[in-house]
């Protein structure tokens, strides 16, 4: 932060105090490594985070879609990507408040057959539950890109390679 202070001082005043305060800026920073997301410089983050209202409800999402640059090139370096993609009720089950221990089985059983035949495919869902998908899938397999599309750059091309379904 104090690099960037010296950087680019307009960028962090418009970002802090005012949209984040320094505990929620190390919670933010945090996610985003937990999740895999490269960390170089923190100006394409303070950039991102000065386009997001201060109480956004999904900020780590909407700077993962800032940063979707950084994470095609960590994900697809050649531009494409293999996907596990999850059908309409694994979907449907990941958007409920709470997975059945039904469908959170058939979902990592789902990744786990998936990962053996396409050991270098990520997870792509809907963004909305990409935080659940993440968390479901974090423990068993943590090296696993889970991303929503709007992740990744236009003109990456995605693969589908696998299916997960619920039965």
């Amino acid at each position: 932060v104090a690099q960037l202070e010296a950087q680019a001082p307009a960028l962090l005043r418009a970002v802090m105090p005012r949209r984040l305060d320094l505990p929620g800026l190390a919670a933010l920073l945090r996610g985003l490594l937990a999740e895999g997301v490269p960390l170089r410089g923190l100006a394409d983050v303070f950039e991102a985070l000065a386009g997001i209202e201060a109480d956004h409800p999904a900020r780590l999402q909407a700077v993962r879609e800032a940063l979707a640059g950084r994470i095609t090139a960590e994900v697809a370096p050649e531009g494409q990507l293999e996907a596990l993609m999850p059908d309409q009720e694994v979907e449907r089950a990941l958007r409920a408040a709470a997975v059945a221990p039904a469908a959170a089985d058939a979902v990592l059983e789902g990744v786990r057959d998936g990962l053996a035949r396409h050991p270098r495919a990520a997870l792509v869902v809907a963004p909305e539950i990409r935080p659940a998908a993440r968390t479901l899938c974090a423990a068993q397999f943590p090296g696993l890109p889970v991303l929503a599309a709007r992740e990744l750059t236009p003109g990456t091309k995605v693969i589908p390679v696998d299916v997960l379904y619920l039965d």
